[in-house]
């Protein structure tokens, strides 16, 4: 730590000119993140849902790998008229001609299925697709859409299956998006109000837009072999603001502190990285290893929590980018989770060991080691993360119950 200090304190442009270039070259990167991420629910592999899922495939033929719901409205016209019939006739036919939809049932092809509304204002029809993936399936929905968008004699909306989740991954973007446009302007105001100069405050905000804008460029390269689920660009964006200005503001409080008393800017940017820069990466380190946990569990939308939080936390370090490791060292399934963490010359182990104590009860033990922890350390502020920490978890654990 001593070394990153002084690297920082001797040389803040090119430090801060690296953040700027590995920022900028992670823009376009994190612009296209949403194309990795999926609000398809996953299951456990050994859960009741997937048995059931693989006893269906086995004993019954299913034709439909995905399927819409098409709703279609009227515009003056109802079910059952001229214009109405010849309409949608119309369309059902480019449907079916879309690549990859394997058949479209509704009122005037499937019998014994109430498929009209009772004042005939609307009728819905099941659009079976074949599509190998969940990419290939929103592709063809893309598809249908645009024969919809041509159709001008009646109005219709899309439900379920490829539609659905292509519906969720535009919200969860468009609240990550507009988290930042409300997020950033209050919290420069609240920074502003307590710094009371503009440099000051504009500083935390530099840096978890950094933060932000790297994690995302990591997590778009991830996904290119990992799945993982919609809301994971939601957590980053949320933990980048929050911490990523907390740990900020520590930095630059200290950081002003000591120039009070050195009245030398080098100076006091080294004591500041050495003293409160190991109690960051401590803190930091610590969560990650804490929400490791959420690793475990064989579920896609638990495991891309635990993943955006570590990736997020692992890029709002203190503007010194350092070479890092997490190695694990004992894994047991819903058993044991053992890990070495390695953030430059700081080194962590931690583990997570799961008790089953009845049938619906386990016990979660969580075990911490910092054996580089020194006397120098202010722990006042590791001990604040670890009790959030303890929050987050039992809020999980409620959750679950």
């Amino acid at each position: 730590m001593r070394r990153i200090a002084r690297i920082t304190a001797r040389y803040p442009r090119w430090v801060l000119a690296g953040w700027l270039l590995l920022a900028g070259l992670s823009l376009p990167f994190a612009a296209r993140v949403g194309e990795v991420l999926t609000a398809q629910p996953g299951a456990a592999p050994h859960s009741v849902a997937s048995q059931v899922r693989s006893i269906l495939r086995q004993r019954f033929t299913l034709p439909d790998d995905f399927n819409v719901v098409l709703v279609a409205h009227g515009v003056g016209d109802k079910v059952g008229q001229p214009a109405f019939d010849s309409a949608f006739t119309r369309v059902i036919d480019r449907i079916k001609a879309v690549p990859g939809v394997t058949a479209v049932r509704d009122y005037r092809s499937v019998t014994g299925l109430d498929l009209v509304s009772s004042d005939r204002s609307y009728t819905v029809a099941l659009v079976g697709m074949a599509a190998p993936d969940l990419g290939t399936a929103k592709a063809i929905t893309n598809q249908i859409r645009t024969v919809l968008a041509g159709e001008q004699g009646l109005r219709f909306t899309m439900a379920g299956g490829p539609a659905t989740v292509q519906e969720l991954e535009r919200v969860s973007e468009h609240d990550a998006r507009r988290a930042e446009v409300f997020g950033l302007p209050i919290s420069l105001l609240i920074l502003v109000i307590a710094f009371g100069a503009i440099v000051a405050s504009a500083l935390p905000l530099l840096v978890a837009l950094a933060s932000i804008t790297v994690s995302l460029a990591a997590l778009y390269a991830m996904g290119q072999i990992v799945e993982f689920a919609v809301f994971t660009q939601t957590v980053v964006t949320m933990l980048g603001l929050a911490t990523g200005i907390d740990y900020a503001l520590l930095m630059v409080n200290r950081f002003r502190e000591e120039l009070r008393h050195t009245f030398d800017p080098r100076e006091a940017a080294e004591r500041t990285a050495r003293t409160a820069g190991k109690a960051v990466a401590f803190s930091g380190l610590t969560v990650v290893m804490a929400l490791s946990g959420l690793l475990v569990p064989p579920l896609t939308f638990i495991r891309s929590i635990g993943v955006g939080t570590i990736i997020r936390r692992r890029n709002s370090r203190s503007g010194t980018p350092v070479e890092g490791t997490m190695e694990v060292t004992e894994y047991e399934h819903n058993r044991k989770f053992t890990t070495v963490i390695h953030d430059g010359p700081t080194k962590m182990i931690g583990g997570l060991v799961l008790e089953p104590v009845k049938e619906d009860q386990t016990k979660v033990t969580t075990v911490i080691d910092l054996p580089d922890m020194d006397e120098s350390m202010d722990t006042s502020f590791l001990m604040k993360r670890l009790k959030e920490v303890a929050q987050i978890r039992e809020k999980l654990i409620e959750a679950e119950t």
